[in-house]
């Protein structure tokens, strides 16, 4: 074996060697990844163990988004007041519970395909009166009913699309009654007084 042939069967083997050495590192770094993600793993899982579930979450707001990302109900509070708003599968329909700032309660059905939201319907309590009002597409209260708390009074109400008053029922808790029919400017053009008694 001459000296040229011997030289390149050890460049050969040399060649090898770092070959074989390359492979073995791609191994032991493998290797200490695993290590590594499995001693994490570990970690989590004595974590998940040791620690209890939170008994309160504290947020300002939960939101239920679908799949697509599309917001289908919020709970929250807005402006210091608590609500609870579901909306329909495109977006346009919206129940809402809420609670006034001075302790009022309202539950209201929300027409969202237009420019602003409208009230279609409310239905709630402030203060001393519990009411149901009834609007039209563009939000515009058309029909009024409520109920004195304290007095017992009922009222029902007529509204145009201007917001004038032309109809109205009234009742006291003592039974007097009065219905009115009324002019574009709320003016009485007949009305249905008590009898005397």
């Amino acid at each position: 074996m001459d000296i040229e042939t011997r030289l390149e069967s050890l460049e050969d083997d040399i060649r090898r060697q770092k070959d074989d050495l390359r492979r073995q590192e791609k191994k032991l770094l493998f290797h200490k990844r695993l290590w590594m993600g499995a001693a994490c793993l570990l970690v989590a899982v004595l974590l998940t163990w040791a620690l209890p579930p939170p008994k309160i979450i504290i947020a300002q707001e939960f939101v239920v988004k679908d799949s697509k990302g599309e917001i289908h109900s919020r709970w929250g509070i807005h402006e210091g007041v608590p609500y609870f708003t579901v909306l329909d599968n495109k977006g346009t329909h919206e129940l809402t519970l809420g609670f006034g700032d001075e302790g009022g309660l309202g539950l209201f059905l929300v027409d969202r395909s237009g420019n602003e939201d409208k009230a279609r319907i409310f239905v709630g309590t402030q203060k001393e009166v519990t009411g149901i009002t009834v609007g039209d597409k563009g939000g515009t209260p058309r029909l009024g009913m409520g109920v004195g708390e304290e007095k017992g009074e009922v009222a029902i109400s007529i509204i145009d699309p201007s917001k004038n008053t032309r109809a109205a029922f009234f009742s006291s808790k003592e039974g007097d009654s009065n219905f009115m029919l009324m002019d574009a400017k709320e003016k009485i053009i007949w009305q249905a007084l008590p009898k005397p008694k």
